[in-house]
């Protein structure tokens, strides 16, 4: 794709392959590194330590208003200026909910993000019962943490990632079942408990942004998709109809938008909108691989709830199941947001990959 002939330059190229390879040497680290269940749990333990780090520094620029943060954080003058409306600096500086701050990455709102993705791994940690288990005090923090993630995600006003973490504890829990259900049902009214502390909380916190940011959107969900964000399926006809082999790399994500000549005309006459990660991968390298990438995607999912099912350790089930409830809420985004243009969607499906094809596959008999 690079050659092709509607290519955006070979700076562009070089940066669109960097977006979408640069994960992948993941697949096998977590393969060759993590072979035990304690590994895992001591991987999601650190995403979950990591994910609160840049959450509670995300809440340090919130509390504090943009100015604070362009004042203390290097380089987040140009990320949080994407963020605010002409006009608006104002009502940002009162802390208002669509002030999205960058935490410690790049772009303004993905601590949120994070959290909501990361959320069925911490989810399953305190569900440990064998000798993968917590203290009780491990635990309440762990429970502490889970409620600084709903926070994290409220203030960053990332509607997808409330949606994430709440279907990923219901996948965790569902897929977990058996002698197991009234624990996890337990578990899973726990969350909700704390995500109407946490939203009481951030509510508190904004003076009431939080209400009307998501207030607009569960209004009219099937609307505000459409129109805020835009689907693979708004997309798809055009893709398949002017570039089923795609139009070259850099045309969407990091790439285009940093190293200029992104997609705004489009290279043969329509653009796609890169919320959408199947479309994006589509538009630029086309049907094949929109393919390709489902096809690993499924492999994954498929090879993670095989896994489980085979499982009769508590501990090993928990950990799987969380991870398959990552799969197919990583595959479900492949729709709607863009779920592998960059971490953590990236990081996860590509580590967690590796790990789930090593450590609960079904072990070689001897010949």
């Amino acid at each position: 794709q690079m050659l092709n002939p509607y290519a955006a330059g070979l700076v562009q190229s070089i940066g669109g392959l960097k977006l979408h390879l640069s994960a992948i040497p993941l697949l096998f680290l977590g393969y060759d590194v993590i072979r035990r269940p304690a590994q895992v749990r001591s991987l999601f333990l650190f995403l979950t330590l990591m994910t609160l780090i840049m959450g509670v520094t995300s809440y340090a620029q919130y509390a504090h208003g943009p100015s604070w943060t362009w004042a203390h954080f290097p380089g987040s003058h140009e990320v949080i200026g994407s963020n605010l409306a002409p006009g608006r600096l104002e009502a940002f500086q009162k802390m208002t909910v669509t002030f999205k701050p960058p935490g410690t990455t790049t772009a303004g709102g993905s601590s949120g993000f994070y959290a909501g993705i990361m959320f069925p791994l911490a989810f399953a940690l305190p569900l440990l019962i064998g000798k993968l288990h917590f203290s009780r005090k491990a635990k309440a923090a762990l429970a502490a943490i889970l409620l600084a993630f709903i926070v994290i995600i409220f203030i960053n006003a990332v509607r997808s990632a409330l949606v994430i973490a709440f279907c990923g504890i219901l996948l965790t829990g569902m897929l977990i079942g058996g002698r197991q259900r009234a624990r996890i049902l337990a578990a899973i009214a726990a969350c909700l408990v704390l995500g109407g502390i946490g939203f009481v909380v951030s509510q508190s916190i904004s003076q009431g942004g939080v209400i009307d940011r998501y207030a607009t959107t569960f209004a009219d969900p099937v609307n505000a998709l459409h129109k805020d964000r835009r689907t693979f399926f708004d997309d798809a006809a055009s893709i398949v109809t002017n570039a089923p082999l795609g139009v070259g790399l850099g045309r969407v994500g990091g790439s285009a938008g940093r190293l200029g000549n992104g997609d705004s005309a489009g290279a043969l006459g329509f653009s796609v909108f890169s919320e959408a990660y199947l479309g994006s991968i589509m538009y630029e390298t086309g049907i094949p691989g929109g393919l390709l990438i489902s096809a690993i995607a499924l492999l994954f999912t498929v090879s993670s709830f095989s896994s489980l099912r085979r499982l009769t350790d508590p501990d090993s089930k928990f950990l799987a199941a969380a991870i398959t409830a990552v799969f197919v809420v990583i595959f479900a985004n492949f729709f709607v947001t863009p779920i592998l243009l960059g971490p953590p969607g990236s990081v996860l499906f590509w580590l967690l990959g590796g790990v789930s094809l090593r450590v609960f596959a079904p072990k070689a008999r001897p010949a």
